[in-house]
């Protein structure tokens, strides 16, 4: 197990902020020098784009101070790189111009910089921005904290739930054997069993995206046919198909189907979880169609796009796809109230797409009910 440590970090003053300064005038360099000192800073200078970055990797600070106009590389470009890297883009950036015009906002707005001072500056208004800077750091760093402690303990709660399950799951199994058991009771035992796989089901899911969230996931890419994997899918939901009287379509084109390059649990979970809730929400007497599609891309003699496509006939969907994995974790069941609540599952199949470098995305059919569609670059073989 698990053991959840937590660290109350109270940023005690172990070190005084640090504020980097990058212009290529000294003067300038002097002048914020002296309206900063009172407040008790550690000041770091540079005195173009490469001094910037090098002062970024070396001494990591909390503010950053960045001109405009220096040579070689302007304050736009720096601060662009600065923004486009995981080590540095939660520094604040004070933009320092002498250009008071919107098209210059728009600039620094689009390379990411977080404020903009204009030359000459008092030193209250510095004052000022720098600390409302410091603010917005230390807020997210409470956010980075209280998501690392989130995902902690849901890491915990799925680890701590599996044993029950698998106690809850053989003893099930136990009672199934017993040859004394009536209809009803046995109605009863393969009612709690089903339950019982939904629940260990979605533990899986969250654990995967707790993996898949943290990049801890590695994809194991075997060679799939895609024949097997309908063959599959035919065996896994023909009973449920059956139950809810719904007619569940296979297919896969072009005929015969070929084979290709993916992680194959991975893709089973995703087709699973899209045809479950497919069948879920499907009337009776109605279609799910399932299809598999490979078409050549311009990319290489090999290369491809697996298009894969799960329509149904049941209630409309959102009209658009969430625009974050949070997003739709939070926000799915109360858009489509009338359909299954599997926002975890389309979480995890987004994360599986995304994974693959691929996409996801759900349209409603004019006739009513959905039409999901996920495209997955791969290799054919």
């Amino acid at each position: 197990m698990e053991t959840l440590v937590r660290t109350t970090v109270t940023h005690q003053k172990t070190r005084p902020p640090r504020i980097l300064l990058v212009d290529d005038d000294p003067m300038t360099h002097e002048t914020v020098e002296a309206q900063l000192y009172q407040e008790g800073y550690e000041l770091f200078f540079g005195h173009d784009g490469a001094e910037a970055l090098q002062q970024v990797a070396t001494n990591t600070p909390d503010v950053i101070l960045l001109d405009v106009m220096m040579p070689g590389m302007d304050g736009f470009e720096v601060c662009q790189l600065l923004k486009s890297s995981p080590q540095s883009r939660h520094i604040p950036i004070i933009l320092f111009t002498a250009l008071d015009d919107v098209k210059a906002l728009v600039t620094g707005l689009n390379a990411g910089a977080d404020e903009f001072v204009t030359k000459p500056v008092t030193r209250a208004e510095l004052c000022a921005r720098v600390r409302s800077m410091l603010r917005i750091k230390e807020q997210y760093r409470e956010l980075q904290e209280a998501q690392q402690l989130r995902e902690r303990l849901s890491r915990m709660i799925t680890h701590d739930m599996n044993n029950p399950l698998a106690g809850i799951t053989l003893h099930l199994h136990l009672l199934q054997r017993q040859n004394h058991l009536n209809e009803k009771q046995r109605r009863h035992l393969a009612l709690i069993e089903g339950e019982t796989k939904q629940l260990n089901s979605a533990l899986g899911e969250l654990q995967l995206v707790n993996k898949l969230g943290q990049n801890r996931l590695m994809l194991n890419r075997q060679l799939v046919h895609l024949a097997s994997v309908l063959d599959e899918l035919q065996e896994q939901h023909t009973a449920m198909a059956a139950a809810r009287e719904v007619t569940l379509q296979l297919s896969c084109l072009p005929t015969p189907a070929g084979s290709c390059m993916l992680d194959p649990q991975l893709l089973q979970r995703l087709l699973n979880t899209l045809v479950r809730g497919a069948i879920s929400s499907a009337p009776t007497q109605s279609i799910v169609a399932v299809q598999l599609s490979t078409q050549s891309t311009s990319i290489g003699a090999n290369d491809a796009l697996l298009t894969i496509t799960v329509t149904d006939e049941g209630p409309s969907t959102p009209p658009t796809w969430p625009d974050s994995i949070y997003d739709l974790l939070e926000s799915w069941d109360l858009l489509a109230p009338d359909r299954p609540h599997i926002g975890v599952g389309l979480a995890v199949c987004q994360l599986i797409a995304e994974a693959h470098g691929g996409t996801i995305g759900v349209t409603n059919r004019a006739t009513g009910g959905a039409i999901f569609q996920v495209n997955l670059p791969t290799t054919l073989v």
